[in-house]
Order: structure tokens, then sequence, then C-alpha cells
């Protein structure tokens, strides 16, 4: 009796599978049609479902498989080489805020692939998986900003708030990273202090980025960073001696938390820092740093330095 399709006739008895014949084309993987509802059609289709395979995978089809084992043998190959894959990629990435080499997969989602940095500790998407800066604005762009919005002020409140409480006299800033609609240097110069604004999108002007202040703040500013070393080092050689960097942004602890934690879902979120990321640069600068809360970390820059 002739198989009902020919184009991939059943096998003879003692035939090698479809998937070891190197004669044979490769296609996605099928199974025999709505008839197959022997047990291991439907072992089969619960090994595929057992395995939560996301993009990208080296490879992205199967051969045709009649053979359970040999079915759990190649997804379980499959997923040990995306590993290693992964794995040497990962090598191959430095990071992006201590440039070690010493970098390794953390965790990976059906949008993107994440990489730690041992030495500093800084958690990162690789370039492949960031937006372009139309789609990154077109983001931004939803944001609705106000500084006439109390439940913002008090959000803001928790970075204003204790900067404010170390700046003596009327001082001069920078809000870098201001955003569409800038509160925070609202909030900052109602408190008698003047401060200058610059954002990429929204106020690109690279002549304040020329001037030296007394303080420089970056609320929500630095998960977005792509070079995060750079920019970082860009602000504090603006800042006087003696000067404060504020910053604002939530912070990574573990891969277990890291699954479900929101801040990694915004497609703008690229560098994720920890405690002792932020550690890591106060001994580069040789500052001071204050961790209030669980996002605000403020650095002091030593007086005795220009």
């Amino acid at each position: 009796m002739r198989d009902s399709n020919p184009r991939h006739p059943a096998p003879k008895a003692g035939a090698l599978p479809d998937c070891a014949n190197p004669r044979m084309s490769y296609h996605a993987v099928s199974f025999k049609s709505a008839h197959d509802t022997d047990r291991a059609g439907f072992r089969q289709r619960q090994l595929l479902r057992s395995f939560n395979i996301v993009q990208p995978f080296n490879f992205v089809c199967l051969p045709r498989l009649w053979n359970t084992d040999f079915l759990a043998l190649l997804l379980a190959a499959g997923i040990l080489f995306t590993h290693q894959r992964l794995t040497m990629n990962a090598a191959c990435m430095p990071c992006p805020l201590c440039g070690s080499i010493d970098v390794s997969h953390f965790y990976q989602d059906s949008a993107r692939n994440y990489l730690r940095c041992h030495a500093c500790q800084l958690v990162f998407v690789p370039a492949q998986f960031h937006l372009s800066d139309v789609a990154q604005k077109a983001q931004y762009d939803l944001h609705q900003n106000n500084s006439a919005d109390q439940g913002y002020r008090r959000f803001l409140g928790r970075l204003a708030e204790p900067l404010l409480m170390r700046l003596n006299g009327a001082r001069r800033g920078l809000d870098f990273g201001c955003g569409p609609g800038p509160c925070l240097s609202v909030m900052l110069e109602e408190a008698g202090h003047s401060v200058s604004l610059y954002d990429l999108y929204y106020a690109n002007n690279p002549r304040v980025l020329e001037s030296h202040y007394d303080f420089i703040t970056a609320t929500e500013v630095v998960e977005h960073l792509a070079n995060p070393r750079r920019e970082l080092e860009r602000l504090w050689a603006l800042l006087r001696p003696g000067g404060y960097l504020g910053l604002m942004t939530k912070m990574v602890n573990n891969a277990e938390t890291f699954a479900t934690w929101h801040y990694k879902t915004d497609p703008t979120h690229i560098s994720f820092f920890s405690q002792q990321s932020f550690d890591y640069l106060a001994q580069e600068w040789g500052a001071a740093v204050t961790f209030i809360g669980a996002d605000v970390i403020i650095f002091q820059k030593s007086a005795a330095e220009h």
C-alpha cells in the first residue's frame, strides 16, 4: 500500500530515519498528519512543547523525524549548541562599562539576550538587539511627563530631596537626559538653583556639555546607554571638585528575580546596573558613593580633584 503522501513515502523496514540520510532534504518538523494519534506521535509533540525554545537559534529547520528518542536527542543537542554559541559570542563582547572580557550569558527571553560582566556586574543587552534612534524616540514620545504632576514630583523627589540637602547656596547644575517634559530641573530651580538641560532627542544643545557644574542629575537615563562608560566619564569630567552626580535607576539583583523583572521589558533599557557596578565606578573615580533606597545613587567628587 502506498503512503498517502508520495513526496514522503513511509520508510522501509530497517531503513535509517530521514534525518540520518544525508540525501534527504530538510524542512520544518512535521508529523504524519491528523490520523497520527499513536502514542509515539503524542510523545513527539510533548517533547517539542517541553523545551522553551526561543529565537535566535542556529538551526531554524529540523529534518522529518519518525523516532521519538532521536527527536529528544536532537533537541537536547540543539539547546546545548545554542548555549555554547551564546557563551562563545559573549566572550567576544567586552563589557561597555569596564571593558572586561570576563562576560557570560546571563538570561534570554523571547525578545533578546542579556550578558553579565563578572568584573563590574553590569548586565547588558548586545548591540544587535538595540533599537534604532527612530524607534527609540518613538518609545520616548509615549512618555507623558509633566512638572505639574504631583505623583511624578514625588517620584523625582527621591533624588531631589537628598541632593538639595547636600547643596549649599545657589548652585549651577545640569539635568542630563531631561526628556520631553523637564520636571526635576523645575523642582531644583524652585529651590534657588540654575539648571541647564541636555537631551539627545529633546534638548540637543552640545554647548551645555562644554561647561562645568556643581551638580549633575540623570534620572532614568543610565539604563538607556549603549556606552555607559563613555557617557558617565563625560559627565564626571564636567563636575567641579566637590560636586555631585545624582542618578536614578533600578538595580539588578540575580537571574531568578530578573526573569520576572518588569524593568527589562522596556526595549530601550539595555544597561542594568547593580550596586557592585556603581561601587566599581566610585573606585575608578576615587569618589564617595551613597545609595538611597532602591534606586538613588549619589556620587561626590573629591574636593581636591582638578
